[in-house]
């Protein structure tokens, strides 16, 4: 009827966010939850399963980042495989197991965010576009399918964000939270020695780091917590980072051009959280002020036009509805902690619907375009 095509989703996309696989014991954290390392990779195909069965399919996949821990990097012995192609590595092997679950729910595309384990493991160069076993590939960097080219917003050359109109009337936006990061150039040693701080841009980020939090962080075993920061002083951490000048400029005009056409709405994603709030002090980017100012200055960004901001990163999950902006930050929680926290969201122009299996749906409201906003510079997002 037409009254169901009105109501219809807009988009539908299946989303998980932090598996971090890797084939080591689970462990307990600070005694409040386990982490399930070696079965994080069985929630990623019960979450293919449910997936494959969404009826009309699914119009892409999101994976927040933090696709493989950290310690894959310091197993390279472990289990030896004679086939192994050469030069494979163990966080290789691990990955090409998780993109063959991706793979088989036959989505059109699935994009990979940047996250600081995946940073661990891998080279930028190497998340850019890597070769797998079984003639698999994996590339953080804009999917190639047809539907994701966007001449009119293209990211400097070598970058890991992007935009492309996903719908008519709806673009996604997809940022690299660690542009301007202790572990910007990837392939380090963090966290079991220490951190690798050769290039000049991770000296940099390292020296801003330090001048908010009391705590050299080159010292091994340095305890990231003893620095005496406090609220959103907690952020200044190597496990977090930032989106830097360049990108944020380039994102300004992303914005900006979304903002001047009366249909288009712009979700993003992220996989560091884009606000502090309620309880992503310690896990927030770097320059969450930035991104906070942009969207709630109504000549770059009316009210309603970023309705969702998603990331993962702080397992725990999170969420905060800024009701200046209209926009609700959306947190996912871990998969390597909360097996079933991987779902579907559907948007449409008057909500969000988060399904997730044998829970209770999540429902947020998206208001009218352009309807009423009261500048001013986010202190507290």
């Amino acid at each position: 009827s037409i009254e169901q095509e009105a109501m219809a989703p807009v988009l539908r996309f299946g989303y998980i966010a932090d598996i971090q696989h890797a084939d080591r014991d689970d462990t307990r954290i600070r005694d409040k939850y386990d982490r399930f390392y070696r079965s994080s990779k069985e929630s990623l195909t019960q979450a293919a399963d449910w997936w494959k069965q969404e009826d009309g399919g699914l119009d892409f996949l999101l994976d927040l980042g933090d696709l493989i821990d950290g310690t894959g990097g310091y197993i390279q012995e472990k289990n030896h495989d004679d086939n192994a192609p050469p030069g494979e590595t163990e966080p290789m092997r691990a990955a090409a197991g998780l993109i063959k679950e991706f793979e088989r729910v036959g989505a059109p595309y699935t994009m990979h965010l940047v996250g600081n384990h995946d940073l661990y493991c891998f080279t930028r160069k190497q998340l850019a576009h890597m070769e797998l076993r079984d003639s698999l590939t994996l590339s953080f960097g804009r999917p190639l399918a047809d539907a994701c080219k966007d001449p009119d917003h293209p990211p400097p050359e070598d970058k890991l964000y992007y935009s492309f109109v996903a719908k008519p009337g709806w673009r996604v936006v997809v940022l690299d939270a660690y542009e301007h990061s202790i572990i910007r150039e990837g392939g380090g040693e963090m966290p079991k020695s220490g951190l690798d701080v050769a290039a000049d841009t991770s000296k940099a980020a390292m020296g801003v780091c330090m001048a908010h939090n009391n705590v050299d962080f080159y010292k091994e075993g340095a305890d990231w917590r003893s620095g005496g920061a406090e609220g959103a002083g907690k952020r200044w951490v190597p496990l977090n980072g930032g989106l830097g000048k360049e990108q944020l400029k380039w994102l300004t005009g992303v914005l900006k051009s979304s903002n001047e056409k009366k249909d288009e709405r712009v979700i993003i994603m992220c996989h560091v959280p884009c606000s502090t709030l309620p309880n992503n002090a310690g896990t927030a980017l770097w320059d969450y002020e930035e991104l906070q100012w942009l969207l709630a200055n109504p000549k770059i960004c009316r009210k309603g036009l970023v309705p969702m901001v998603m990331s993962g990163h702080n397992h725990d999950g999170a969420y905060w509805h800024d009701a200046n902006t209209g926009t609700h930050h959306v947190t996912v929680r871990g998969t390597l902690e909360f097996k079933e926290e991987y779902g579907i969201c559907e948007v449409d122009n008057e909500k969000i619907l988060l399904r997730r299996p044998n829970k209770e749906d999540k429902v947020y409201g998206v208001p009218p375009l352009g309807s009423e906003h009261i500048w001013h510079r986010a202190e507290h997002g």
